[in-house]
């Protein structure tokens, strides 16, 4: 897709879920609508490899708000695929502080609160903080030296 972010269309799962549906996608329509080999779910599995590639080449010509807008109107369920600045910045990402190296950062959490979630997640280890402990662990568990 043109456009600065990322996204992903996976054109056996749109096949898959939404077959009858793709022919509501603009750009798709008359490609699809009136082909035979895509005139019902039996015949477009069949036909898998040209329609996926009829629907790369559809939507790689859109910017991913056209791709979303076309998907949505088909009424087609889809995944972004976000950059790590879009997932930070989401308005539904939990987070927690996290001590790591004298320093504080915030840590993703689970993404529902209860009444035992402590405020901090526990200090980070340092670096081999806890290796001797580990390996004699890990020597008692394999009964060889790690």
């Amino acid at each position: 897709m043109n456009g600065t972010t990322c996204a992903a269309v996976e054109p056996l799962g749109l096949v898959m879920r939404y077959g009858a549906r793709l022919r509501n996608i603009p750009g798709l329509r008359h490609g699809i609508a009136t082909d035979v080999r895509f005139a019902s779910n039996n015949v477009r599995t069949s036909n898998r490899v040209d329609l996926e590639s009829l629907i790369r080449d559809v939507f790689a010509e859109l910017t991913y708000a056209q791709a979303v807008d076309r998907l949505t109107e088909a009424q087609t369920a889809y995944g972004a695929i976000n950059s790590v600045h879009d997932l930070i910045q989401h308005p539904q990402l939990r987070t927690r502080p996290m001590k790591v190296r004298g320093l504080v950062a915030e840590i993703p959490a689970t993404p529902y609160a209860t009444e035992w979630d402590e405020a901090f997640y526990p200090q980070a280890p340092m670096v081999d903080q806890n290796g001797d402990a580990l390996r004699r662990e890990f020597e008692s568990l394999s009964g060889s030296k790690v």
